[in-house]
């Protein structure tokens, strides 16, 4: 060819685009990587269902077995020999004969040891009491004002929601039994099940997936509108403490102490007579300061205790507040749960595939529909038409 016309090709090789040829490794990797999320999400799916029909089983287990042995306890004149309130006697079938079986069935369905879970927390003491007065007192102070919001809604729009209830009797058997059923008892199964059972599974798929999804999960379990808000923060904070010193003695201790000062506000008022307490103030208002005085001393201790708690509270949970601020601008690098564990698969996704398993879903809505029947008991009435 003349030079001319090898100038002109040249110039149009230069000018004109190449066409883009694919790379078969790029390709490749493009396809490798839409498995992997694929198989994540799969992966997460079947974790979900696990722990989803583990719930399930809890909730209608517990329902079922109550269900019966009341039947029994109503047979055998039970109510009427028993120094027990109802609730104590509720919690004594719900955990001490129904959660040993659920955490054994859980068990056996995830395939942990439990004994791993008891290793020895791997973190500095200081840090586990600044990151549970945090969170901790974070939880109780979101607690108190959500409360005061659905007071007030209910004030506002002149409901009556049932509120679940811990008084004891007078009889001194049940107040132990209560005690012990919710500050010792009731937290190391919650904890084996929840932070322990529930948790570890999802680990793999990202520890902050992980602690978020089952400390919602916790919030729900509660079925109960007043503490679904509280517990969900909660069961986030007992799960950060669990993966942050891969144990779950710190969460069962902190949960243990938590529910220590609960249990105490519950029993503590039931020392209280406030047809009588109502009247010595008045006595004390007339001018009659002697005998109300009188009347009212033997519910002194009982009422300052009761105070005392409630204000020891409220401090606490303003300043986990605080702190959790101020640590969050400050340090927010060593509240971090790590990297995600599924790299590449974006949170949403992993949310997804929670929620859209099959055995979430039937979970989901039982859950819904127990909360609502428990704080509007005469739905499920008006509905048998009762």
């Amino acid at each position: 060819a003349c030079p001319a016309t090898f100038l002109l090709l040249r110039s149009a090789m230069i000018i004109l685009p190449l066409p883009i040829i694919p790379n078969q490794k790029e390709e490749k990797t493009m396809n490798e990587i839409s498995e992997y999320r694929k198989q994540i999400r799969k992966d997460i799916r079947r974790t979900a269902t696990k722990t989803s029909l583990i719930t399930i089983f809890i909730i209608i287990f517990v329902n079922v077995v109550a269900i019966i042995v009341s039947l029994i306890l109503d047979k055998t004149g039970y109510w009427e020999v028993t120094p027990l309130s109802d609730m104590t006697t509720s919690m004594i079938i719900q955990f001490i004969l129904c959660f040993p079986v659920c955490i054994l069935f859980g068990k056996m369905l995830v395939k942990l040891p439990l004994r791993s879970l008891f290793s020895k927390p791997d973190a500095p003491t200081g840090k586990i009491i600044k990151w549970s007065v945090m969170f901790i007192g974070s939880a109780q102070f979101i607690g108190m004002v959500s409360n005061m919001i659905f007071n007030t809604i209910q004030t506002q729009t002149g409901t009556d929601l049932n509120e679940v209830t811990f008084l004891p009797n007078e009889n001194i058997i049940d107040k132990v039994l209560m005690f012990v059923i919710i500050a010792l008892v009731g937290p190391l199964l919650e904890e084996l099940l929840f932070r322990g059972i529930m948790l570890t599974p999802h680990i793999r798929f990202g520890q902050m997936f992980a602690v978020v999804i089952t400390g919602i999960l916790f919030g729900l379990y509660h079925v109960n509108y007043v503490q679904i808000i509280s517990a969900a923060i909660m069961g986030v904070a007992f799960g950060f403490l669990a993966v942050k010193t891969r144990s779950i003695i710190v969460p069962v201790i902190v949960h243990m102490i938590n529910n220590s000062l609960g249990a105490i506000q519950y029993i503590a008022p039931s020392y209280i007579d406030m047809d009588k307490l109502t009247e010595a103030e008045e006595l004390i208002l007339s001018g009659n300061s002697e005998k109300g005085t009188a009347l009212m001393e033997p519910y002194l201790v009982p009422t300052m205790v009761t105070s005392m708690i409630s204000i020891s509270m409220l401090l606490v949970g303003f300043v986990g507040l605080i702190m959790f601020i101020i640590e969050m601008a400050r340090n927010r690098h060593e509240y971090s749960l790590g990297r995600e564990n599924c790299d590449g698969v974006p949170a949403v996704q992993k949310v997804f595939a929670y929620v859209s398993s099959p055995a979430t879903i039937v979970l989901l809505v039982m859950i819904v529909g127990l909360t609502v029947l428990n704080a509007v008991p005469t739905i499920l009435t008006d509905l048998l038409g009762m």
